[in-house]
């Protein structure tokens, strides 16, 4: 086996929805192929649009998760705590906050530990300033 010195470009589900473009762009430039948008296969994508862009591939469930039939929004809040409080104190912040559209750190538990049972915390958005994300970003702890 080899060892790489290269970083990761780390690609999040939630930045693809809401900042494809700049997804894009970092990815290309980390792939050391600058903004040409020339796919894979050698087509040009400039006019295909986003390499993220596949129009058979749709969400379950696009609108609040509350709206539809195959989900029972009590049954979900009561599965996310218990008596003590917050069982799951990571995803009842998104399922609180899924509506913002926000790209969250992993949950952690106090001790580092990733599992369902930690916390977490929303992440910066990206933008022209904020334009990719790191390891330790992501795996941070939630600031107390």
């Amino acid at each position: 086996s080899s060892k790489s010195s290269a970083d990761p470009y780390l690609i999040l589900y939630e930045d693809v929805l809401s900042s494809g473009s700049i997804v894009e762009e970092g990815l290309l430039r980390h792939l050391h192929l600058g903004t040409t948008r020339i796919g894979v296969s050698g087509t040009d994508l400039s006019a295909t649009g986003s390499v993220f862009e596949n129009n058979s591939t749709k969400k379950v469930h696009s609108d609040p998760l509350c709206h539809y039939n195959d989900v029972t929004c009590s049954e979900l809040e009561l599965g996310l705590r218990n008596a003590t409080g917050k069982k799951y104190p990571c995803l009842w912040k998104q399922y609180q906050q899924a509506e913002e559209g926000l790209t969250w750190s992993m949950p952690l538990l106090p001790s580092g530990l990733v599992s369902l049972e930690g916390d977490c915390f929303p992440l910066e958005a990206l933008d022209e300033k904020k334009r990719t994300r790191t390891v330790d970003e992501l795996y941070r702890l939630p600031p107390r």
